[in-house]
């Protein structure tokens, strides 16, 4: 076949679209991670019974899956691995998987990421990342780092899994849902603001929420300076001097004070008697009465029931009074017998004198 020039000039046009359209097709990509729902750990675990199928329930709403997290953020392990069945392939160690962490490491585990300021800028410019630190300084870091695995840590209180946005009125950290939270574990603290607000008519709903005395992450071992006006209390954060408020929690600090004080000099009467040898064992255990009404008068400071709370010191002060009145004749009794006993020693000795005189006489 012979080829004209008209021929040359398509096959050369037609050339040159070929090595363009060539040149301008990109390679095909690396296949993308899987999405946060589409791991073969909730595939898997979906189709599992009970508490193994629980954590992917609330997958769907949890903030962190919805930010593109998934459990192997976590938990390690292979998330494009075990499609199959095998959860060995899943499960894989290099990948460093750890399975459900211990309770003591947890608040390690949230830090990786809600301590790392850069981290987490990437999912909101105004995130905190100092909780891990206020954790540390809290009643419960103490005794966390100390090796207690029965006090809470973060996923008592945020939950473990479906954890939902401090602010989403569903998450249990929420302000409408962290009495409850709280109570979970520190009874129902919240019983006595509602019969409160029941009895005198008043709305508590903000002071239900623990955390307004109590802190969220920096929270400190509760003392009786919180009641009261002084430097450590926390009832002026919310009353200024002069208003009813103020006025009760001075008294209650003063009352608890007064309580204390008693108690503590029945402890010390009653302790030196049993230490110079009386026996004051019943009375120590009377004065538990006292330590009683010391501890339900801590709990009613959250009723602001001031006749109740008043009402109740005044037990514990009768009662540490009754203590330091067993001291006192505990010491009394001490002091008799001591006289008893000086006496007797002086008649002791006479007789000796005596009986010394009679036999020097019969020798002479």
């Amino acid at each position: 076949m012979r080829w004209s020039r008209s021929h040359a000039v398509l096959f050369a046009a037609a050339s040159a679209l070929g090595a363009g359209y060539a040149f301008t097709v990109e390679p095909p990509s690396p296949p993308k991670a899987p999405g946060p729902l589409d791991t073969s750990c909730v595939s898997c675990h979906s189709q599992l019974d009970g508490a193994a199928a629980e954590p992917t329930r609330k997958a769907a709403e949890d903030i962190h899956f919805i930010k593109g997290l998934s459990c192997h953020d976590c938990h390690g392990g292979n998330p494009a691995a075990g499609f199959d069945g095998d959860p060995f392939a899943a499960h894989d160690e290099s990948k460093g998987w750890t399975g459900k962490p211990s309770r003591l490491k947890i608040p390690e585990l949230c830090a990786r990421c809600h301590a790392d300021a850069v981290f987490m800028k990437r999912f909101d410019s105004h995130a905190r990342v100092d909780q891990l630190s206020e954790y540390r300084t809290s009643v419960h870091g103490k005794k966390n780092a100390a090796g207690d695995e029965r006090v809470a840590v973060c996923v008592d209180c945020h939950g473990v899994h479906g954890i939902r946005r401090v602010g989403d009125p569903l998450s249990s950290a929420s302000p409408a849902k962290v009495t409850g939270t709280c109570g979970s574990c520190h009874g129902q603290e919240a019983t006595l603001f509602r019969e409160m607000e029941s009895k005198r008519r008043l709305d508590l709903e903000a002071c239900i929420r623990c955390v307004i005395c109590h802190g969220n992450h920096a929270i400190a071992q509760p003392g009786d300076e919180m009641v009261g006006t002084g430097p450590g209390s926390t009832c002026t954060g919310c009353h200024a001097e002069g208003d009813p408020g103020y006025r009760a929690a001075s008294q209650m600090s003063d009352l608890l004070a007064k309580l204390q004080g008693r108690l503590a000099d029945a402890d010390r009467i009653l302790g030196d008697a049993q230490r110079a040898g009386v026996e004051v064992g019943p009375d120590l255990f009377a004065l538990r009465k006292a330590r009683d009404n010391l501890v339900e008068a801590r709990v009613l400071v959250h009723s602001f029931d001031i006749e109740r709370f008043a009402g109740v010191t005044a037990e514990g002060v009768a009662a540490a009074e009754e203590g330091v009145e067993a001291g006192r004749r505990a010491f009394a009794k001490l002091t008799s017998r001591r006289v008893g006993l000086s006496l007797l020693l002086v008649v002791i000795f006479a007789v000796i004198v005596s009986l010394a005189l009679v036999i020097r006489r019969r020798e002479r």
